[in-house]
């Protein structure tokens, strides 16, 4: 049981929110919010009776579609009749994101009122903000009796505060290169680290992996004896409405699949298969995965954030859709990257290209935007202006730059797609509305 402190009844306060958001985040100091390990996310959970172990848990690490992939998973776990909670992480707009139980989220009050409860706890662990939103979103689960949870792991795997769950059923979704100042230089050092939520005789069920990745995770996986099982032994319905657009989510269906059966024992028929894939946003309110926002003129948002990323939402949208592509990106992603994807795609009608503008990032915050739930300050935040140094370095050409979002949105007359950072894209939903 907690300490008693902990456990009376206390009057929900905003202020506990707004000590929860002042909390270090990787969002907002990079690698000096990093605390790897996982004492403290475990006494937090302790204070908190440990609610992990009511339920159980499936856990979702990849360098990119962990969150589409727990969602498709999330969906038609619960189209099975399951009470499903759903983790994912950052946050778009609301810290209440974070924590969804059959695409409900919590209520600001109960937020409120949990980290008041628990903030003694929260304090005296030295809790990161994941770490103690981590720990609210499991209580909430818990709280609400869900059966299983979905939970997205955040950077690596083996030292993410995620890897305390006890998870039935572990899932990487895919290998790249991104965040190597902390995961490594290499597909193996990096499928290493993500290769650590792998649980002894629990099932790791892997999306496809470049050869080095998989030789790695395998050789992590058999140290605990955990058997890994490709996605590929998954089949998917012969037709369905993609939930997200672009082909590469049909990988991230599989991928969902194949660890749904593996926790169910077996496939969910066809028909139920087929409309809680088609339902995953309604069914669990994932947003921000190459999303319209407006129709005319066409305004599309995606959270993708590195080279992988920016290559698959192009390939999923229609040339003569999009004409403005608009970066923002943090510091610490490989721009250059970018810029010589962006200079080496062919062009849609015309052999015309996107014309690319810039964003800032963390600088030049628009004074709409509430800087202690959004704001990305140095050292991760970079200039529109640097960001355009970085890309056209790679001789990508850059039309224009723009402080901030909103500055971009009043001179959007045609098609454009807005990504780079999970930033940008809440700042787009801020000033656009639904």
């Amino acid at each position: 049981m907690g300490d008693a402190r902990q456990m009376r009844p206390v009057a929900a306060t905003p202020e506990a929110v707004q000590r929860l958001l002042a909390l270090p985040r990787y969002a907002t100091s990079g690698s000096e919010a990093m605390k790897p390990g996982l004492d403290r996310i475990r006494a937090l959970l302790a204070t908190m009776s440990n609610p992990e172990r009511t339920f159980d848990t499936v856990l979702v690490a990849g360098t990119n579609g962990k969150g589409t992939t727990a969602a498709m998973i999330a969906s038609v776990l619960g189209a099975t009749g399951m009470r499903v909670g759903l983790h994912t992480s950052p946050h778009l707009v609301r810290v209440t994101e974070r924590m969804r139980v059959d695409g409900r989220e919590a209520t600001p009050a109960w937020l409120a009122h949990a980290a008041q409860r628990y903030w003694p706890a929260i304090d005296d662990t030295g809790a990161s903000f994941f770490e103690a939103t981590l720990a609210l979103s499991i209580l909430f689960f818990a709280e609400q009796e869900v059966d299983v949870a979905v939970v997205e792991v955040g950077l690596g795997g083996r030292l993410d505060a995620t890897n305390a769950l006890p998870a039935v059923v572990s899932v990487i979704t895919h290998i790249g290169l991104d965040h190597m100042e902390i995961l490594g230089h290499t597909l193996a050092a990096i499928a290493t680290e993500k290769a650590g939520i792998a649980k002894r005789g629990q099932p790791l069920v892997v999306g496809p992996l470049p050869g080095e990745a998989l030789d790695a995770v395998r050789r992590v996986a058999e140290r605990v004896r955990a058997p890994v099982i490709l996605s590929n032994t998954a089949s998917l319905p012969d037709a369905f409405q993609l939930p997200f657009p672009g082909l590469h989510m049909r990988t991230n269906a599989r991928t969902a699949l194949t660890a749904c059966r593996e926790l169910l024992g077996h496939l969910p028929p066809a028909h139920l298969v087929c409309r809680a894939l088609e339902e995953t946003v309604a069914r669990t309110g994932l947003r921000g995965r190459l999303e319209t926002v407006r129709e005319s003129p066409l305004i599309m948002v995606d959270v993708g954030h590195n080279v992988s990323a920016v290559e698959a939402a192009l390939q999923a949208v229609h040339p003569e859709q999009i004409s403005v592509l608009v970066l923002g990106m943090a510091r610490d992603k490989d721009a250059e990257a970018v810029g010589r994807l962006l200079v080496g795609r062919p062009g849609g009608a015309g052999g015309t290209r996107p014309k690319v503008w810039t964003v800032g990032v963390g600088v030049g915050i628009d004074a709409s935007v509430d800087a202690s739930i959004h704001a990305v300050p140095d050292p991760r935040g970079q200039t529109a202006a640097a960001l355009a140094a970085r890309l056209m370095k790679s001789g990508c050409a850059v039309a224009r730059t723009f402080d901030t979002v909103s500055e971009a949105l009043t001179e959007t007359a045609t098609g454009t797609l807005f990504m780079g950072s999970h930033h940008v894209v809440a700042d787009v939903f801020r000033h656009v509305p639904d």
